[in-house]
C-alpha cells in the first residue's frame, strides 16, 4: 500500500546525496537565453485576450520602478529558471513568492501573515520560490539604496531562515508541521509603520473588525451596493470590452458552489447576491470582480472575489496544463496556514473558449507591505517572517526532511541563492531598461 516507509533521517540522507548529482553551489549558476530572446516582445505576446484596460493598467504598474516590473514578469523568470540546474527536488510551489505577494489578513479568527495570491502555484523545484524571494529582496534593498554588504547580509538572513524553519518542520510530527503557526506579533515586531491597506493608509498589526466592509459597501434603505471607488472599485457598466457581466457573475456563483464542502455549499446558499462590481485591486492583467451577498439581513454581508486564472508560468515552460482555476484552489489549500471556507473554483464559456476562474472570500482589511517606509532593520526582519512562510508552505508536500538534507546548516546554499540573486538584479535591470525603452507603460 502506497511508497516504501522512510523515516525522516533516512529521507534527510537521500536529499544529502542530491548534493552528489547537482552541487548546492550549482544552483547559483545560470542559464543563457536562446539567441534572440525578446523580453518585451515576450512580456506583450501574453497580453494575448486580455482586457484592454486591464492590459494598460499592469503596463503603467510595470513601469514604476524595478521591483514593479520583477514582481509582475513572472513568465520572464520562470523561463530562466527553467534554462538553469535544479535540485530535482519538488513541492507544490507558491509559484511567485516575491517579497510583495505577502500581506496581513484576517482569518479563521486570528490575524494571518501569508501568501497574498496563489495565481501562480505549480509543482517545481523547491528551490524556485527561494530565488524569487531572494531575488525580490536584493532588489528591495537595492532600490532602497544599501550598500552591496547590506544587501548580501539581508538576502543570506532570509535563506538561514528558510533553513532553520525546514530544518525544524523537518524533525516535526507531519501534523505538528501541518498545522505549524507563525505569530504575526513576533516575527513582524517593529513593523507597524511599513503596512498600509489598499487606499495607502499606515495599519498596524492588529485583529481587525467588520467596518473594513464600510470601505466599500454602502448600507441604505434601498439595500446594500458597492461604493464605486475611483481607481479601486468600478461598475461592471464602466467596462467597454469585451468582458464579464451580471449574468456571468450569477452563473458563476451558483454553479462554482458545487467545489465547495457540504458545509460550506449550504452556509453559501443562505446568502443572495445583490450587487457586483469590478475590483482593480490587483494588476495581474486578468479580470477580477468583487460581489457582495446579504445573509440575514443587509447588515449581514460576504464578499466574494472571482478572479480568471489563466495557465501559470511555471505551467507554461513545463509543459504542465489543466483547469486553471482548479489548479489554483487545490494549490491555495494545500499552501495557504488558514484555508477560505468559500475559495472554489467555475469555468464559463463556450467549450473551445471556456474562461476558468476561482472563487475565494474577499478581505477587504488585507494590508500589504510598503517597501519604501523600511529601513535596513525592517526590511531583514521582513524578509525572515517571508522566508519563514515559505519554508511552512513548502513542508506541507512532504519533502522537507529531503530539502533539509540538502540545502544543510551551512552557508553553500545560502551563497548560490545569493549568487543568483545578484546576477538576476542585474539581468532584471536591463529588462526594466529595455521595456521602458519601447514606451511600455507610458
Amino acid at each position: 500500500m502506497g511508497a516504501e516507509y522512510a523515516d525522516a533521517w533516512t529521507r534527510k540522507a537521500r536529499g544529502r546525496r542530491v548534493r552528489e548529482v547537482v552541487p548546492r553551489k550549482s544552483l547559483g549558476e545560470t542559464a543563457d537565453r536562446p539567441e534572440g530572446y525578446d523580453v518585451v516582445g515576450h512580456l506583450y505576446s501574453l497580453e494575448a485576450g486580455h482586457m484592454e484596460s486591464l492590459v494598460e493598467r499592469r503596463r503603467a504598474h510595470m513601469a514604476l520602478s524595478l521591483l514593479s516590473f520583477y514582481c509582475d514578469s513572472v513568465a520572464i523568470m520562470a523561463g530562466d529558471l527553467a534554462r538553469g540546474p535544479g535540485s530535482g527536488i519538488e513541492v507544490r510551489l507558491c509559484g511567485d513568492a516575491h517579497l510583495l505577494n505577502f500581506g496581513i489578513f484576517a482569518g479563521g479568527g486570528r490575524v494571518i501573515f501569508d501568501f497574498n495570491d496563489f495565481d501562480e502555484t505549480e509543482v517545481g523545484p523547491f528551490e524556485w520560490d527561494v530565488k524569487r524571494l531572494i531575488t525580490s529582496l536584493v532588489i528591495a534593498s537595492g532600490g532602497l539604496g544599501h550598500h552591496k554588504e547590506k544587501t548580501k547580509r539581508i538576502a543570506l538572513t532570509a535563506v538561514e531562515t528558510y533553513q532553520k524553519t525546514i530544518s525544524e518542520l523537518s524533525g516535526q510530527t507531519l501534523l505538528d508541521s501541518w498545522f505549524y503557526k507563525i505569530g504575526v506579533a513576533g516575527a513582524l515586531g517593529g513593523l507597524e509603520k511599513v503596512f498600509v491597506d489598499p487606499k495607502g493608509t499606515v495599519r498596524g498589526l492588529r485583529v481587525f473588525d467588520e467596518k473594513a466592509l464600510s470601505q466599500i459597501v454602502s448600507y441604505s434603505k434601498r439595500g446594500s451596493t458597492i461604493k464605486n471607488i475611483l481607481s479601486w472599485v468600478s461598475p461592471l457598466s464602466a467596462a467597454r470590452d469585451n468582458s464579464m457581466n451580471n449574468v456571468d457573475v450569477y452563473e458563476i456563483v451558483k454553479e462554482y458552489s458545487r467545489t465547495l464542502s457540504s458545509e460550506a455549499r449550504t452556509l453559501l446558499s443562505q446568502y443572495t447576491v445583490r450587487d457586483a462590481a469590478r475590483y482593480m485591486g490587483e494588476v495581474a492583467g486578468e479580470e477580477c470582480l468583487v460581489v457582495l451577498l446579504s445573509g440575514r439581513d443587509e447588515g449581514d454581508s460576504l464578499l466574494l472575489q472571482i478572479k480568471e486564472s489563466r495557465e501559470s508560468a511555471i505551467g507554461m515552460v513545463r509543459g504542465v496544463q489543466g483547469g486553471a482555476g482548479e489548479r489554483v484552489v487545490t494549490g491555495t489549500k494545500l499552501l495557504q496556514a488558514a484555508p477560505d471556507l468559500f475559495l472554489g473554483w467555475q469555468s464559463i464559456g463556450p467549450l473551445k473558449k471556456r474562461r476558468s476562474f476561482y472563487v475565494r472570500q474577499l478581505h477587504p482589511e488585507r494590508v500589504m507591505v510598503d517597501v519604501e517606509r523600511m529601513s535596513k532593520s525592517q526590511l531583514m526582519a521582513y524578509g525572515k517572517a517571508c522566508a519563514e512562510v515559505l519554508a511552512r508552505a513548502h513542508a506541507r508536500s512532504g519533502a522537507a526532511a529531503e530539502i533539509s538534507g540538502y540545502i544543510g546548516k551551512g552557508t553553500a546554499f545560502g551563497s548560490a541563492m545569493y549568487e543568483f540573486a545578484d546576477w538576476y538584479r542585474r539581468l532584471s535591470s536591463s529588462d526594466y531598461e529595455a521595456y521602458k525603452a519601447a514606451g511600455a507603460g507610458v
